[in-house]
Protein backbone atom coordinates (compact mmCIF):
# COMPACT_ATOMS: atom_id res chain seq x y z
CA UNK A 1 0.00 0.00 0.00
CA UNK A 2 1.29 3.08 -0.67
CA UNK A 3 -0.76 5.49 1.88
CA UNK A 4 -0.52 4.58 5.79
CA UNK A 5 -2.41 6.69 8.76
CA UNK A 6 -1.08 7.03 12.51
CA UNK A 7 -1.14 9.64 15.12
CA UNK A 8 1.31 13.30 14.90
CA UNK A 9 3.02 14.52 17.17
CA UNK A 10 0.19 16.62 18.65
CA UNK A 11 -1.49 13.46 18.39
CA UNK A 12 -4.47 14.19 15.94
CA UNK A 13 -4.12 11.61 12.93
CA UNK A 14 -2.17 12.09 9.43
CA UNK A 15 -2.49 10.64 6.44
CA UNK A 16 1.10 9.31 5.16
CA UNK A 17 2.64 9.09 0.96
CA UNK A 18 5.24 6.20 2.02
CA UNK A 19 6.24 6.17 -1.52
CA UNK A 20 7.57 10.22 -1.20
CA UNK A 21 8.18 9.85 2.51
CA UNK A 22 5.59 13.10 3.14
CA UNK A 23 2.96 13.74 4.38
CA UNK A 24 -0.37 13.17 1.80
CA UNK A 25 -2.15 15.56 -0.04
CA UNK A 26 -5.49 16.04 -1.09
CA UNK A 27 -6.15 19.06 -3.01
CA UNK A 28 -2.68 20.47 -2.43
CA UNK A 29 -3.78 20.52 1.13
CA UNK A 30 -1.55 17.98 3.13
CA UNK A 31 -3.50 15.37 5.66
CA UNK A 32 -2.87 16.81 8.78
CA UNK A 33 -4.92 17.17 11.98
CA UNK A 34 -7.41 14.36 11.42
CA UNK A 35 -9.80 11.91 13.41
CA UNK A 36 -8.54 8.67 13.57
CA UNK A 37 -11.82 7.58 11.53
CA UNK A 38 -11.26 10.16 8.80
CA UNK A 39 -7.37 9.54 8.74
CA UNK A 40 -8.52 5.76 8.29
CA UNK A 41 -11.35 6.92 5.55
CA UNK A 42 -9.02 8.71 3.43
CA UNK A 43 -6.12 6.21 3.57
CA UNK A 44 -8.39 3.47 2.09
CA UNK A 45 -9.65 5.65 -0.54
CA UNK A 46 -6.14 7.01 -1.60
CA UNK A 47 -5.18 3.22 -1.79
CA UNK A 48 -8.44 2.20 -3.64
CA UNK A 49 -7.86 5.27 -6.20
CA UNK A 50 -4.07 4.24 -6.76
CA UNK A 51 -4.53 1.03 -7.18
CA UNK A 52 -6.96 1.45 -9.72
CA UNK A 53 -4.71 3.91 -11.41
CA UNK A 54 -1.95 1.75 -11.57
CA UNK A 55 -1.17 -0.20 -15.17
CA UNK A 56 -1.10 -4.30 -14.44
CA UNK A 57 0.34 -6.37 -16.66
CA UNK A 58 -1.14 -9.51 -17.52
CA UNK A 59 0.58 -12.66 -16.61
CA UNK A 60 0.16 -16.22 -17.96
CA UNK A 61 1.30 -19.22 -17.03
CA UNK A 62 3.78 -19.60 -13.34
CA UNK A 63 3.34 -15.60 -13.69
CA UNK A 64 5.15 -14.91 -16.84
CA UNK A 65 4.13 -11.95 -18.78
CA UNK A 66 2.19 -12.90 -22.21
CA UNK A 67 3.65 -11.94 -25.04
Amino acid sequence: MRFTCFPDPSDQWMVYDVFFDLPAELSGRPLLGLTQKGAEYLTEQANIRFVSTCPTMETGPVGRPLA
